[in-house]
């Protein structure tokens, strides 16, 4: 017998239905009214909605008396009805769930949105699929957001390669180091030649009067210790780390600093740096800033602080009183 048996259900009984749900005080549809991500149950014969949570309302732009007793060929534009339809056919002829990671739709309000979805039967004491229960998430602008993240990390590439800077980078949390295509080519390496990216491997490269202080400060890191700065270009941070730790915010070291006033391409790496701590939400700091014309540029890059001897060298705090008062730093602030 096919699956998807069930007596038909003309659009005045699935309104009927959903006040039955509607009339019933219980817990879960309270749960269910209030939960924020779509809930929607279709009749198993005809697919007409039963039930349409006040989310569902809100994502498509259509209201619960709209939606209910109509189908989806009702509500969105043909080839999408006919994607949800076939996927709901499946879920109620095999009797199992399906999760959909994406999904378009046409919202009337919002455009179109990407949703991930979690279909399934709802089956009665026979075993016979009754009902088509979907669930789903807007992930619309979590998907926004790894795109611009993506174009980031391509800006950065590509400036770090005009630059014609050898960088490695080492991700703390998974013990692993990058090597840039220019690193390698300085070293003598071919750019596809694999090269040991732990960490030790790593660590043997830098000089042994700096190992000591680096590894004092990994552990930190790993201990969670060091939540609030993360000093890019110095190999302490990854994009993986800064997504995982999400600091307030973090450095851009002197290295990366000192060349922006005279070097285009250093600027372009500069902004790119930038335009990632934007993208995650994240100050950025520039460290070593020890001319006006460094903080200018910086200042159009967009930083969100500066820091260094453009504005004042180590002091006593008898003469920090004073400079402070002299409002002298405020020349190289602009």
């Amino acid at each position: 017998m096919d699956s998807s048996a069930g007596l038909a259900v003309s659009p005045t009984k699935a309104i009927e239905k959903w006040e039955d749900f509607h009339r019933a005080p219980t817990l879960l549809n309270m749960v269910i009214e209030n939960i924020p991500a779509m809930v929607a149950v279709k009749e198993a014969a005809e697919l007409r909605f039963v039930l349409f949570n006040r989310a569902a309302e809100e994502l498509i732009g259509v209201t619960r008396d709209e939606a209910l007793g109509q189908n989806d060929f009702d509500l969105f534009p043909r080839e999408q009805a006919e994607f949800f339809v076939g996927r709901d056919r499946e879920v109620l002829a095999s009797g199992q769930a399906l999760t959909i990671p994406e999904e378009q739709i046409a919202t009337k309000h919002k455009g179109v949105r990407i949703l991930r979805t979690t279909k399934m039967p709802v089956l009665d004491a026979s075993g016979r699929p009754q009902y088509l229960l979907a669930m789903s998430e807007d992930i619309t602008e979590h998907k926004r957001a790894e795109a611009a993240l993506v174009a980031s990390e391509r800006r950065w590439a590509f400036a770090l390669e005009s630059a014609g800077q050898g960088v490695w980078e080492a991700d703390i949390l998974n013990n692993t180091v990058y090597y840039s295509p220019t690193w390698k080519r300085m070293r003598g390496i071919d750019v596809h030649e694999d090269v040991d990216s732990g960490l030790e491997a790593w660590l043997s490269r830098v000089h042994p009067d700096d190992r000591e202080h680096i590894r004092q400060t990994i552990a930190k890191q790993n201990l969670g210790e060091l939540p609030h700065n993360a000093i890019f270009g110095t190999g302490h941070t990854s994009f993986v780390s800064l997504l995982r730790l999400m600091p307030r915010r973090f450095k851009i070291d002197r290295q990366l600093v000192s060349p922006v006033a005279r070097s285009d391409a250093q600027r372009q790496l500069v902004a790119s740096i930038v335009g990632i701590g934007r993208t995650l939400g994240i100050q950025v700091v520039a460290e070593g800033v020890e001319t006006a014309e460094q903080a200018r540029v910086l200042g159009e890059i967009g930083c969100d602080f500066l820091q260094g001897f453009a504005y004042g060298r180590p002091m006593p705090a008898p003469e920090l009183v004073q400079w402070l008062r002299s409002k002298t730093w405020r020349l190289a602030a602009g």
